[in-house]
């Protein structure tokens, strides 16, 4: 048996396929978003300390998003390619679209571009949120087994950030 074959009687129902589309909408605008923000940063160090963070938890989505593309639309190849190629160009058409902008406003007094940044922010934040608590989370939640050390292993996720933030110096 195919190890993708175990559940593709189920997995192919069209509610499934839309919700998953769905989440991969929301995650490619998230990575949009993202992208965004860091297109906008204007130094060295809080270029690269966003792009560690981008990539830390965009490495964890995309194998997560990839495993439920593949199952709930295998054997048909053409979906699963189009999931891809958006959620993989998103985060640099985002920032590309960040990079100008901020050189735009660069004529502009830098408390609009702090705004914008801000607000770019709060939306990419806000993504990531529903994302991570009412698809990923709550899904692996209603699953059972093992719930504490699920949190716990999001806990520390979440601490670890916090962490590579304090040690690079965040600062707004």
């Amino acid at each position: 048996v195919h190890p993708m074959e175990f559940d593709s009687v189920q997995a192919r129902t069209p509610v499934k396929q839309t919700r998953v589309a769905i989440l991969i909408l929301a995650l490619t605008l998230h990575s949009i978003f993202e992208g965004l923000a860091l297109g906008m940063r204007t130094t060295h160090n809080s270029v690269w300390t966003l792009f560690l963070a981008i990539t830390t938890h965009k490495v964890v989505i995309a194998f997560s998003a990839g495993l439920e593309v593949t199952r709930n639309f295998h054997p048909e190849i053409k979906p699963v390619i189009i999931c891809i190629i958006f959620f993989a160009i998103a985060s640099p058409v985002g920032a590309t679209i960040g990079t100008i902008t901020t050189l735009i406003q660069t004529t502009h007094s830098s408390k609009t571009l702090a705004w914008v940044d801000a607000g770019l922010e709060c939306i990419a934040t806000g993504t990531f949120m529903f994302i991570t608590f009412f698809e990923i989370l709550a899904k692996n939640l209603k699953e059972g087994g093992h719930n504490m050390m699920k949190i716990g292993v999001m806990l520390l996720g979440f601490l670890v950030m916090v962490v590579l933030t304090y040690v690079n110096g965040h600062k707004h």
